[in-house]
């Protein structure tokens, strides 16, 4: 990490990266502020610290190196992939057919039976 004094501010080039990163990391993760089996508050830490770590992260970066990468980044065309869409609508709609099959097969081990079933 590369830090410089400027203005009276110390400045550190790695920081918002560093942010951005344990941001992502962190909700998985087994180290936990709050405990994620608490029914309410282990999920509101997640809730309340990754978006304010971005954030801060957003804060850190000088105003004039944002302003120069929001110039640059409206000058080029975003990126249209109607493949990458599909295929992404595609795995998403798998993965909840997957999860309501497995939850259903579940319920049924328990004993639950579906109203077309029952004699």
């Amino acid at each position: 990490m590369h830090c410089t004094l400027q203005a009276a501010t110390l400045v550190c080039r790695g920081m918002p990266r560093q942010l951005v990163l344990w941001s992502l990391v962190m909700p998985p993760s087994p180290i936990d502020l709050i405990r994620d089996f608490i029914p309410v508050l282990g999920y509101l830490d997640d809730l309340i610290l990754v978006p304010s770590r971005i954030l801060l992260a957003i804060r850190l970066i000088p105003p004039v190196i944002m302003a120069e990468h929001r110039i640059l980044a409206a000058a080029h065309a975003r990126p249209m992939s109607r493949v990458a869409a599909m295929a992404i609508i595609g795995i998403v709609s798998d993965d909840l057919r997957i999860a309501s099959t497995s939850a259903f097969r579940i319920r049924l081990a328990e004993g639950y039976k579906p109203l077309h079933i029952i004699e």
